[in-house]
């Protein structure tokens, strides 16, 4: 009998610890790498999908993410990305100035060929200096907003992407993401001012299509603004905010009631850099990701963990879920949630030997030491952004073989004192965050 009871708890055991590894986020190892991050991620159905970076690619699967091809590497700095089917869809752009790493004033790109090529969309109305956040609504219309640090525009498409109306929204100051349910009723987000300083989280909805706007909330943290939406059901949504100066305590909007009323949560009170990303597989299970880690929580935000290893989901910038048990992810890499097991298990053994140590001095003047290390030859590429996400410097680009190394950074001079520094290294990715002071 004690044999019985010993073999039913084993088999218990295995079964649970099977399916927490089983439903759970991988690192796709074939995937697109940015130092920063990509922007931007749309998925069709489970195999056909895009991903796009303020670097100006356009990369596309079409095998649920296990293989990938770049079909666009131009001087833009692509933020947002939706399609209608496997030919036509649209990619948004960041604009000039901002910390956009080009000088592309086109705010809206439309392709009919899957992403091959692209062409500028007619725009009527006052012309958007750049666009961050899209929502396709049907297989015709899709909402588009932007941008961050402003100016705030909202623009319409009712023939899949050829024909923009564009207005100017003097109800906010900065539209970062936008989510439709119908062609009629929808929400933007962002801030109340064009500046991070003084800008304070807003949520705005529309009941006719964009023609007007209520104020649904504004935030009570000076600095913060909405970043991403996410809607894991009919009724319950949730939306990032991101805060890029105190970082005490970080904080995120839920509702219940299909977006009626809004609760302004607190994410956590540690400082964590600042939260962008946000994605939900189900009302209670969802993730948040920010600058160096990510984190998760069971309970529809009530509590969070960090994620583990927490140098797997790296500044998760968008999540995007098909169904409760699929879903994609762009930081650093592409990341799958799927039932299967195989690419996670592969992720966390192929990690050991590799490390990105806090840079010491830290805080520094002046110059500070950072130690990394790899396992195996290859290509290592390390660099320095500041808090707004602009590159600063390229301390490592090319191939190494194994052992522990160091690299010194210099602060330039007329930079902030809150640096970011980005690791990869074949299926490695860290981000750690400086600090410098006079």
């Amino acid at each position: 009998m004690e044999k019985l009871k010993l073999l039913f708890y084993s088999v218990l055991f295995i079964l649970h610890y099977s399916f927490s590894i089983a439903q759970s986020w991988q690192l796709l190892p074939n995937s697109p790498a940015q130092t920063f991050r990509h922007d931007d991620v749309w998925f069709i159905n489970p195999t056909v999908g895009w991903v796009v970076n303020v670097s100006g690619q356009v990369w596309n699967t079409k095998d649920g993410g296990n293989t990938w091809a770049q079909l666009i590497n131009q001087p833009s700095s692509f933020r947002c990305v939706g399609f209608f089917d496997s030919l036509h869809g649209c990619v948004g752009n960041l604009g000039p100035g901002n910390w956009a790493p080009t000088n592309d004033t086109n705010p809206m790109y439309i392709t009919s060929d899957g992403g091959k090529t692209l062409q500028l969309p007619v725009i009527i109305g006052s012309k958007p200096i750049g666009i961050c956040g899209m929502s396709v609504v049907n297989d015709t219309t899709v909402m588009a907003t932007g941008r961050f640090d402003g100016p705030a525009y909202f623009m319409k498409s009712t023939d899949k992407g050829k024909t923009f109306y564009s207005q100017k929204m003097d109800s906010a100051g900065m539209l970062i993401d936008t989510y439709f349910m119908t062609p009629d009723s929808g929400f933007v987000v962002g801030g109340n001012s064009s500046s991070e300083g003084a800008s304070y989280s807003v949520i705005l909805f529309t009941a006719d299509g964009g023609k007007t706007w209520t104020k649904k909330i504004t935030g009570s943290m000076q600095g913060n603004h909405c970043w991403k939406f996410n809607h894991p059901s009919a009724n319950v949504f949730y939306v990032s905010v991101e805060e890029l100066y105190s970082n005490n305590t970080l904080r995120f909007f839920k509702s219940i009631d299909r977006g009626k009323t809004w609760t302004e949560e607190i994410l956590t009170k540690v400082p964590y850099g600042w939260s962008q990303g946000i994605g939900f597989a189900n009302d209670t299970d969802g993730w948040v990701g920010g600058n160096t880690y990510a984190l998760h929580t069971s309970n529809g935000g009530k509590t969070w963990d960090t994620v583990k290893p927490s140098n797997l989901l790296v500044n998760l910038n968008r999540m995007r879920f098909l169904s409760d048990t699929l879903g994609y992810a762009v930081g650093q890499r592409v990341y799958k949630y799927s039932k299967s097991s195989t690419l996670a298990t592969e992720t966390v053994k192929d990690l050991a030997g590799y490390s990105l140590l806090q840079n010491v001095p830290n805080p520094f003047r002046g110059t500070t030491t950072i130690t990394y290390s790899i396992p195996v030859t290859q290509h290592v590429q390390i660099e320095v952004f500041d808090d707004a996400g602009r590159k600063i410097k390229t301390l490592v680009n090319g191939t190494k073989v194994p052992g522990t190394y160091r690299v010194e950074f210099i602060v330039p001079q007329n930079r902030t004192f809150s640096f970011i520094c980005s690791m990869l290294a074949g299926p490695y990715a860290k981000r750690i965050k400086m600090l410098s002071v006079e």
